[in-house]
């Protein structure tokens, strides 16, 4: 049986495991919260953390590691360099070193990760062109061509919500991320201490502020994914991401207005399903990325 450590570095909180790459089954599994805001430097050590730790649960369980993928939520050039600061920045810190006695770290788009992991094991198994779209801290997405995650020229074929601003009344155009992803509702709640399963709780309760918060950003999230599948015209969309796995009100409101928006000139019916690998599709996709070089 082959062996990968995979890293999922979110903006809430940073996972690890060790990956059995042939059936997806993790071993070992750690999380701590990332906490952004203490620097690159100290999120880093965390990551050196955890993998001594895994490196050590591996050797005392006879273990093979082939490889380590780190996923992260920034745009990772083909050079395995990272190109944005969004939320992390590492952009001096490349490469990133591995404990001793573990192969070196492979980074690799924290999107594409979770992507090529539902290809594999998930809701896009078999499915010859596939949309994943997450829905969490941040929202991105990634066109899935015969299985693989396309990453562009770039790297940055994943920016579907901060591309351009959303035009809202009168004022200050904000992006869509800043709308429709989890602290985004519960910013705009305003519910002290809460988060975006609070929002939705209120609004399963009749609150009609936290309906209308949800119904906003579904409507415009919603849209946005159907212009991206008008474009790329996939067979399924498969929506992942702490909120867009989540089952409920925000998932099921938000499949109808992508059903709403697709282009009817055509006679299909784009399946818009749920990720099935939830908070372990970055992690274990990291993994498998490592061992493809996919970034």
């Amino acid at each position: 049986m082959r062996h990968a450590i995979g890293i999922d570095v979110g903006g809430t909180k940073t996972s690890a495991a060790i990956v059995e790459l042939d059936t997806c089954r993790l071993l070992h599994r750690r999380e701590v919260a990332t906490n952004a805001a203490r620097g690159g430097e100290a999120v880093l050590d965390a990551v050196r953390g955890l993998l001594i730790d895994l490196g050590r649960a591996a050797g005392e369980s006879g273990l093979r590691v082939d490889a380590v993928g780190l996923g992260i939520c920034e745009i990772v050039g083909p050079d395995g360099r990272l190109q944005s600061a969004s939320l992390i920045d590492w952009r001096d810190l490349n490469p990133i070193s591995s404990p001793h006695g573990l192969p070196p770290v492979h980074l690799v788009s924290d999107v594409r990760a979770a992507a090529l992991a539902e290809a594999r094991f998930g809701a896009a198994r078999q499915i010859r062109d596939a949309l994943y779209v997450s829905v969490g801290t941040g929202i991105a997405s990634v066109l899935l061509i015969e299985g693989r995650p396309y990453a562009g020229a770039h790297g940055a074929a994943l920016v579907l919500a901060t591309a351009a601003p959303v035009p809202i009344g009168s004022g200050q155009a904000p992006m869509l991320e800043e709308i429709a992803s989890g602290p985004a509702l519960a910013r705009q709640f305003g519910d002290s201490g809460g988060d975006a399963r609070t929002v939705i709780a209120a609004a399963l309760r009749g609150d009609p502020g936290a309906h209308a918060i949800v119904a906003q950003a579904t409507s415009l999230l919603g849209a946005a994914i159907a212009q991206l599948a008008n474009c790329v015209d996939p067979s399924v969309i498969v929506i992942g991401g702490g909120l867009g796995s989540a089952p409920g009100l925000y998932f099921e409101s938000l499949k109808e207005r992508i059903t709403e928006s697709i282009w009817k000139g055509l006679d299909r019916q784009i399946d818009v399903r749920q990720a099935l690998l939830g908070a372990n599709a970055g992690l274990a996709g990291a993994a498998l990325a490592a061992t493809i070089g996919l970034r």
